[in-house]
């Protein structure tokens, strides 16, 4: 890896633009809304099993997520979030402490004001997985583990691109 900085350093043009900018911003998403449907299977499967969570080697049981769903109804507070933004140049570095779904990824990328945009998630901390409205409507492992409402990618999306915003337009 050093020969591969070592050679693309002697290539690298002195006039490029390379300042670095960064920012960051802290916001709130709301936390997930459970259903008076979802805690009344949560309590029956919690009845039948005594509450307790079993392990499982290809994912979590009904066990898991009804116990998830009892804590989520109870907490009710807002899911704290912190970003960063990096950028040198062109390229811009925005942190996630999530697991954003690819789409949103998508999105940020193609309306950033960056010729490059990446990603990177579980920085900053981990408030789990963050789905599309599409995502939620069809279900799975990470749709029915969120903690995150159901409006929250568009929340994130919206936060993504004022940071890149903020930074695109900074005099570092």
């Amino acid at each position: 890896m050093a020969d591969a900085v070592i050679e693309t350093a002697a290539r690298a043009d002195p006039s490029d633009d390379a300042t670095l900018c960064g920012s960051s911003a802290r916001y709130q998403l709301d936390p997930r809304r459970i259903t008076q449907a979802e805690l009344d299977w949560a309590e029956q499967v919690l009845a039948r099993t005594g509450g307790k969570v079993e392990s499982h080697a290809d994912g979590v049981g009904d066990d898991y997520k009804a116990a998830l769903y009892k804590r989520l109804a109870a907490a009710g507070s807002p899911i704290e979030v912190e970003q960063m933004c990096l950028a040198i140049g062109d390229t811009a570095l925005v942190s996630f402490p999530g697991e954003l779904f690819t789409e949103i990824g998508m999105r940020i990328k193609a309306e950033s004001p960056f010729a490059r945009t990446h990603i990177i998630g579980l920085a900053n901390g981990c408030i789990g997985y963050v789905p599309t409205r599409e995502a939620i409507s069809q279900g799975g492992y990470e749709v029915d583990t969120r903690r995150a409402a159901d409006e929250s990618a568009d929340v994130v999306v919206e936060q993504s691109l004022a940071l890149l915003r903020i930074v695109s337009t900074s005099s570092c």
